[in-house]
């Protein structure tokens, strides 16, 4: 009987600590040499949806997220692309979308200690499982590849 109960108890706990586990997502630390600009990207392909509709037409969405460091500058997000390359080598970026304020925006800043969540769009339907990597692209020759976390 105790050893039943103990089994109970350890399936339990595992659970517990199955549900409160991190999806993964990919993500980088941004910093200049003297701190100024100090700030992180997540990319979360579990927050991935497809949308059908007659004003916007089709396209993907995957949330993420930027967080200001409180002891930066502001961020002046200036329409920054997300790269993704799939597993069969397929390469593309997100658009830019009309939106001037909220999570479709691509022009905002991000006040220092504060955190922007916006939704990346994409005119590709596709598989997150099947992502192979993952960029931000900040200018025409500076692209930082985001890590993948488990």
């Amino acid at each position: 009987m105790k050893k039943r109960l103990a089994l109970i108890v350890f399936f339990l706990i595992a659970s517990t600590f199955a549900a409160m586990a991190t999806p993964p997502f990919y993500y980088s630390g941004i910093e200049t040499p003297d701190k100024t600009i100090s700030f992180t990207i997540g990319f979360y392909p579990d927050k991935y949806s497809w949308h059908e509709t007659p004003s916007a037409g089709k396209y993907s969405v995957i949330i993420g997220a930027i967080i200001n460091s409180k002891n930066a500058q502001q961020i002046v997000w200036k329409d920054y692309k997300i790269y993704i390359m799939l597993k069969d080598g397929t390469l593309f970026n997100n658009y830019t979308t009309v939106a001037k304020d909220g999570p479709f925006a691509c022009n905002y800043t991000v006040k220092p200690g504060e955190t922007h969540y916006q939704n990346f769009t994409f005119k590709k339907k596709f598989n997150p499982n099947d992502i192979a990597a993952v960029w931000l692209k900040l200018s025409d020759s500076n692209f930082i590849k985001l890590l993948y976390k488990e």
